[in-house]
């Protein structure tokens, strides 16, 4: 009994006349109880490698979320950014509508520098039912990073992402210009 004693109290000497105490006290009353404060003092010491497995486990799995969500909160910012510059370009192509007065007929498409990334441009003009009023339908889609070559792909209805790049779309009502001369 003294060797388990000495093994249990050997870590720290301060406390060893302690372990001997009550180690003699419960003894006297009753030996098996002293033998599972001995046994029980010496589980206390560390983890087993089970419990270690368990806990490395479960840091594992919550890594693996996090990261996930982290890549997640990525692509969405970065989809976010895109629109919203792709909503820009367009506003800027209203704006030119704009100021250039033209009645604008038929659809076309050009291509065009901004923000660091290359856009189409397409525009398809139809009728309303008032005359010298048209409706524009402006849509812009990025063609490509030029810095980094990636730009993010839009989701699809299938949980994917679909090959399309990120485009944009913006509605429009034109007036038909008033003839300067007309005074």
């Amino acid at each position: 009994m003294s060797w388990k004693l000495s093994a249990v109290c050997s870590v720290n000497r301060v406390r060893l006349v302690n372990c001997v105490r009550l180690v003699n006290c419960v003894q006297s009353i009753n030996p098996v109880q002293a033998e599972k404060i001995t046994v029980h003092s010496q589980r206390a010491q560390g983890f087993t490698l089970l419990e270690v497995m368990v806990a490395l486990a479960i840091f594992a799995v919550a890594a693996i979320a996090l990261t996930k969500a982290g890549m997640s909160y990525t692509q969405s910012v970065m989809s976010l950014r895109e629109r919203t510059l792709a909503h820009f370009v367009l506003m800027n192509e209203a704006a030119q509508l704009s100021i250039q007065q033209a009645w604008p007929e038929g659809t076309g498409q050009r291509q065009l520098s901004a923000f660091g990334s290359e856009w189409q441009i397409s525009q398809q003009v139809s009728a309303t039912p008032s005359a010298d009023t048209r409706r524009v339908e402006l849509t812009a889609t990025v063609l490509g990073d030029q810095q980094t070559n990636s730009s993010p792909a839009a989701p699809s209805t299938n949980g994917g992402t679909a090959t399309e790049p990120i485009s944009s779309r913006l509605v429009i009502f034109v007036q038909k210009p008033v003839a300067s001369g007309s005074n």
